[in-house]
């Protein structure tokens, strides 16, 4: 019985022997993930590895062999593979591949591939983390813990402000938390000097203009963390420069509705809790004055 293929360790990938000619190792990617068949998961699983190795190794080589031969489209369609294994390997690559954060921008100022893959990925793993299998949840959670601990791009910010919009409230959930995560985890100088704020108001608004609670909660929850990241001044000052005179009103009713739904319901929550530990005090002291008086006579 042979033994099932699967991915390599990370710490046991091997580095490429000096004179190792890349040339063959893009003809060999692409022979083991394009030019092959659906049922040949295991050669697929040898290319994820040989991806991961480059990765590891030769970053600006594999990225250059991504772009190149459009392999995203491959890795993404393995993330819904009947098989498994092949599923999960896609994932896996995909979670080293968040990893490790790199500067946003290239030589000429343009964004670097990797935010490009951010975009693409994020939602296709959204979905792996909703996933009825447990394994391809967990591989996929640990996905977007990589993601939050290190994809520090306003992309980021907006793909999952996006993905809050899902009919999905399970994905949306993930993808809120995994947005709340990245936010506490990103240097506070990135927002202050971020200048597509307009496009993070936009999202809001139209998060919020699904007129449902599980939505509109959220919205009023991102400016709260908005004002305690870069202060309440700062981003008052951002949300003039940036928001339109109708998007500002929406987003000033998105924060009564979450004091009213949220912060003061807690509040009355927080209040009627005191109010019935003093009556139960009182209660239970006039049960003992009441004993006591019985025990008297």
């Amino acid at each position: 019985m042979s033994t099932p293929v699967a991915l390599t360790p990370y710490e046991e990938l091997e580095p490429f022997t000096q004179n190792e000619n890349h040339i063959e190792n893009l003809k060999a990617v692409n022979s083991l993930l394009k030019e092959t068949k659906e049922t040949q998961w295991e050669e697929h699983i040898k290319g994820i590895d040989l991806l991961r190795r480059l990765y590891k190794y030769e970053r600006t080589f594999m990225f250059t062999l991504i772009n190149d031969l459009q392999l995203e489209e491959v890795i993404g369609s393995f993330m819904t593979s009947i098989r498994t294994a092949r599923a999960k390997a896609s994932i896996q690559f995909v979670k080293e591949l968040f990893s490790q954060y790199e500067f946003e921008f290239n030589a000429n100022n343009k964004p670097i591939q990797l935010v490009y893959l951010v975009g693409f990925f994020i939602p296709k793993i959204l979905k792996a983390a909703c996933s009825d299998k447990g394994f391809l949840r967990e591989e996929a959670n640990k996905c977007l813990t990589e993601i939050s601990n290190n994809m520090f791009y306003g992309k980021t910010i907006l793909v999952l402000l996006r993905e809050c919009m899902d009919k999905n409230q399970k994905q949306v959930d993930i993808a809120f938390n995994t947005l709340v995560n990245l936010l506490n985890n990103l240097e506070r100088n990135y927002l202050n000097y971020y200048t597509h704020w307009d496009q993070i108001f936009s999202g809001l608004v139209n998060i919020y203009s699904i007129k449902k609670d599980f939505y509109q909660k959220k919205v009023g929850k991102i400016i709260l963390l908005f004002e305690e990241l870069i202060s309440k001044e700062r981003y008052g000052e951002i949300l003039r420069n940036y928001c339109k005179e109708e998007d500002q009103k929406i987003l000033a009713q998105a924060m009564t509705y979450y004091k009213k739904k949220v912060l003061d319901k807690g509040l009355a929550s927080t209040t009627n809790t005191t109010s019935k530990t003093i009556k139960d005090f009182i209660k239970a002291s006039k049960r003992k004055q009441t004993l006591k008086g019985e025990i008297n006579i």
